[in-house]
């Protein structure tokens, strides 16, 4: 996917100005245009535009809402962007009836926020896999088959390191790929701390989609920290990436038996909803919880917040673009500095560097 840079001091406002366009009929014409579809009717313009403008709405009031319902603002403000952006991909209004998904306490009796469980219904119908077929298509959730919050908060990127700190012995669901480049050849590591406590890396990585189809068979030096993946040649790129820009890798979750990996946005519309509607149904849950935080959670689900007010708007904006559009603050002109990319370059340099001084004393 194409990389579009966009410098601003203020993401937030830069993307919903990027996305606030689609709430005009003439953008939306233009849109559907430029997909080779027909022209939309009236009443699926005036839909989208109203979806996008309300999921502004829910989103800005949001931004500065107490803890008390700032997750029911999000969920909202979600669902209505991904009614109205799947509309414009998908050229109609989505046949939506419920939210798809039910929230119920664990059975095994866990007090946690993270013991939750986020039930998937309605597959035909339901909202949860309808934005899914849009976003995230090929995926299908088995009807039924729960999530518990700890699974969804734990395949978000942005989120790892929060969530580590306060489920120490939780799995996680998303690996950390550093980029590395030596003697002209690009290749990816990850580090072997990454995958606990998962206890086998190699059927850990058995769990990401797609992987023998974008890289050749990963290596695993004798008493090293990380494993190595080379890509093949001409593969399609996988995984996704942080808000930061840094690239992630994604654990499918096994369900009834099948491998399920929704993508980070469905998996923040799941985490919302359960947050949602635990807060606006089950206050007796939530207000203790809110108050004096007393499962010690306050740390992740703030910061889960935070990221889903910063991030679903930037990834909706990246499916109607086709284009990973990476908001960056603006830094001043400054002479660039040429560092060495490793021992062989600066090999070269310190080669090329006394050649020039030897002509120089010859002439």
């Amino acid at each position: 996917m194409k990389v579009r840079a966009i410098q601003t001091e203020e993401p937030r406002l830069e993307q919903w100005r990027l996305l606030s366009r689609y709430s005009y009929e003439p953008n939306i014409a233009r849109f559907f245009a430029s997909h080779g579809a027909p022209p939309p009717t009236e009443p699926l313009a005036e839909y989208i535009a109203g979806c996008i403008r309300q999921g502004e709405a829910y989103f800005t009031a949001a931004t500065n809402a107490p803890l008390d319902i700032q997750p029911l603002l999000l969920y909202y403000g979600a669902a209505n962007l991904l009614a109205g952006a799947g509309a414009m991909l998908g050229g109609r209004t989505l046949p939506i009836a419920g939210h798809g998904m039910n929230l119920r306490q664990s059975p095994a009796g866990g007090t946690r926020i993270a013991d939750l469980e986020v039930v998937p219904v309605g597959t035909t119908s339901g909202a949860l896999q309808l934005f899914t077929n849009v976003f995230s298509s090929g995926t299908t959730f088995p009807p039924g088959v729960p999530w518990t919050v700890e699974e969804v908060l734990g395949s978000i990127p942005d989120l790892k390191e929060h969530f580590v700190e306060c489920f120490p012995n939780a799995r996680t669901y998303v690996l950390a790929v550093e980029l590395l480049r030596k003697e002209n050849v690009t290749f990816e590591r990850i580090a072997l701390r990454q995958f606990a406590p998962d206890p086998d890396p190699r059927k850990a990585l058995e769990r990401v989609p797609s992987l023998s189809r974008a890289y050749i068979r990963p290596e695993f030096p004798a008493g090293g920290d990380y494993v190595i993946l080379r890509r093949k040649l001409g593969a399609e790129e996988v995984g996704s990436h942080s808000l930061s820009g840094g690239k992630w890798l994604h654990l499918a979750h096994d369900k009834a038996g099948r491998l399920v990996e929704p993508g980070q946005l469905i998996l923040m519309l799941m985490g919302l909803y359960a947050l949602g509607h635990l807060s606006r149904y089950f206050p007796e849950q939530w207000n203790p919880f809110v108050r004096m935080d007393p499962t010690g959670e306050r740390m992740v689900v703030e910061r889960f917040l935070q990221i889903a007010l910063r991030y679903i708007p930037n990834l909706v904006l990246n499916a109607l673009s086709s284009e990973r559009i990476q908001f960056v603050y603006p830094v001043s002109a400054e002479p660039k500095v040429e560092i060495p990319a490793g021992e062989e370059e600066l090999k070269r340099l310190i080669r090329r560097e006394t050649e020039a001084l030897l002509r120089e004393r010859t002439v």
